[in-house]
């Protein structure tokens, strides 16, 4: 059973979600399918936008090479009730053309050749698959892992002189994603002697941006760095308070300890998964 970082965050936020997912595709896609078919295919056409932003973004504050390191099908996606989300589509158009096995091997070659910006590098380590969006060559060596959302908002609500903002600390769904993809990626760089990630960042839109003349990379996205503790200083009961900002992500201890319960549970029966998790 292959654990992908989609799994990881359904089994997260609901383990039985996950199960059916392995068990059930039918049933998974039922509950998955909120949006129509127009609307799903707007969400992956925009989630492509604004990783095609991100790039352009990197291009033109970095300006080092970039190299793809997946197929290029784009003119060919589709969407359909088969595939369950955008990563598990993409991975089944990629497996027409090469294998996972060849994609980790070209990532880790890029690497060894310190190719300074990877799109769409991939790692697996045992059951574990991801496959990340940028990593970018710092210059102490080691790379830096850059996740995009096709979203505004990516953090908690928090009450700020009167008004909801979403400027708290991320949102639980996203700790996950990028905690799975840190653990995999850290694990698989050390496995074949390289360096650890340099950090975690988190890549999206500025909901403040107003396009004015010609398209500003800079002001569109916004970079956040991931992983760590920040303040926040908002105003609540007309008096300025400082609020904590835990952007911390899931220790490796933890991450091996919730991989090896999904490879325990999810192979499971139904009768004897619902006795671990009766309430579900």
């Amino acid at each position: 059973m292959l654990l992908t970082k989609s799994l990881f965050v359904d089994y997260m936020n609901f383990p039985k979600l996950a199960r059916w997912k392995v068990h059930d595709n039918e049933i998974y896609n039922k509950i998955r399918k909120i949006e129509t078919e127009e609307e799903k295919q707007h969400i992956i056409q925009l989630g492509q936008q604004v990783e095609d932003a991100v790039g352009e973004y990197l291009r033109l504050t970095d300006g080092r090479q970039m190299v793809n390191l997946i197929p290029d099908f784009r003119e060919e996606m589709v969407v359909s009730d088969e595939q369950s989300d955008d990563d598990e589509r993409i991975d089944t158009r990629v497996e027409q053309y090469t294998s996972r096995a060849m994609l980790c091997q070209k990532t880790l070659d890029a690497i060894t050749q310190q190719v300074p910006i990877l799109y769409q590098p991939s790692f697996q380590v045992g059951d574990c698959f991801v496959r990340a969006d940028f990593m970018v060559l710092q210059p102490n060596g080691q790379y830096r892992l850059i996740e995009v959302k096709a979203k505004s908002g990516v953090r908690k609500t928090v009450k700020d002189d009167g008004d909801n903002k979403r400027i708290g600390q991320l949102e639980d769904t996203f700790i996950h994603d990028l905690s799975f993809q840190k653990y995999v990626i850290n694990q698989s760089l050390q496995q074949h002697g390289f360096s650890f990630l340099e950090s975690v960042r988190m890549a999206y839109l500025n909901k403040e941006y107003v396009k004015q003349g010609p398209l500003d990379y800079g002001q569109l996205i916004v970079v956040d760095q991931m992983d760590v503790i920040s303040s926040l200083v908002v105003v609540q009961r007309k008096k300025e308070t400082t609020l904590e900002r835990n952007d911390v992500l899931l220790s490796d201890q933890k991450i091996r300890g919730i991989v090896k319960v999904m490879q325990e549970q999810l192979p499971l029966e139904q009768i004897a998964f619902k006795k671990l998790h009766p309430f579900l």
